[in-house]
């Protein structure tokens, strides 16, 4: 894990979603990238102080707008008006009590547009009541899910019908439009039988 620290001391009004915060403290951690198939589930890290008051909790995509979010929580709630229509429905913290200091979430049925540079935003107060900010970066890569392929041997009448049950790849495939491969190998074996 490499990490880059930023110290920055504020003697201005900082304003954020009408939050002031003035004087803070602020680092960035930048995290290892973190590959996911199509399909899956991917936990994107986030650790916050272990101590002190949670002020604001922002998750962000950089490819998004800057008041588009993939998830935001301030005073001890959800914000879902903020989140970007992408990621509704889809992405839910880890730890709902974030429990020391985990603020991860989990970001369900990665798609490939999912791909990209995520960070964590928190903002936080000290027992001492001291406003510090923390930032960490999280670099998502999404590879293709693997179609199954079906081979099905059988004697060729006309219509043939098949009816197939497929495993949770097949529905992965699906999601990305890409139906699961079906090759049909017909067997023609015809017979004469003579009359006598």
């Amino acid at each position: 894990m490499q990490a880059i620290y930023h110290f920055t001391i504020v003697n201005e009004v900082w304003d954020y979603r009408k939050m002031d915060i003035s004087g803070f403290f602020s680092f960035l951690l930048v995290q290892d990238e973190k590959e996911v198939e199509v399909g899956e589930d991917a936990s994107l890290d986030c650790q916050g102080p272990h101590e002190g008051n949670i002020l604001r909790l922002a998750w962000t995509k950089s490819d998004l707008k800057a008041d588009d979010y993939v998830f935001f929580f301030r005073e001890d709630r959800l914000y879902k008006t903020y989140q970007h229509e992408l990621f509704k429905g889809r992405v839910e913290l880890e730890d709902p009590n974030m429990k020391s200091g985990k603020m991860s979430i989990i970001l369900h049925n990665i798609t490939v547009n999912d791909a990209g540079t995520y960070e964590c935003h928190i903002s936080y107060e000290t027992d001492h009541s001291q406003r510090s900010e923390m930032k960490q970066e999280t670099k998502l890569k999404v590879t293709p899910a693997v179609c199954p392929l079906y081979q099905i041997r059988s004697s060729c009448f006309h219509p043939v019908y098949y009816k197939i049950s497929t495993s949770n790849n097949a529905k992965i495939c699906a999601s990305i439009h890409f139906p699961p491969v079906l090759l049909l190998l017909c067997e023609a074996q015809l017979s004469r039988q003579t009359a006598l």
